[in-house]
């Protein structure tokens, strides 16, 4: 197994395994296959590579894309998704009652 290093060092020097068309391991999955599958965006998987939230286990050899698909775990996307989530905005104001 691959030693796991996030997402945007890849690249950068390090070496990373690159899985071939057929070969990738159960329990990974490249980022198009996890978007179709766990229905999430392609701009979120990213932006959780980025902040360190996903940690992308190599890449995937892609003929039609030049460096490939990165790949990531299942389980650890699987938690991710289930997480919950703040609605954003501002809370609610408190609720006073006024004595007439």
């Amino acid at each position: 197994m691959a030693t796991a290093v996030h997402g945007y060092q890849l690249g950068f020097g390090l070496k990373h395994i690159v899985y071939g068309l057929d070969e990738l391991p159960e329990g990974l999955v490249d980022l198009p296959t996890a978007v179709q599958e766990y229905g999430v965006l392609l701009t979120t998987l990213h932006a959780w590579i980025r902040r360190g939230k996903l940690i992308v286990h190599g890449r995937r050899r892609a003929p039609a894309v030049g460096g490939g698909y990165l790949v990531v775990s299942r389980s650890e996307l699987q938690q991710l998704v289930d997480a919950p989530r703040s609605k954003g905005g501002r809370p609610p104001k408190a609720k006073t009652s006024v004595a007439s």
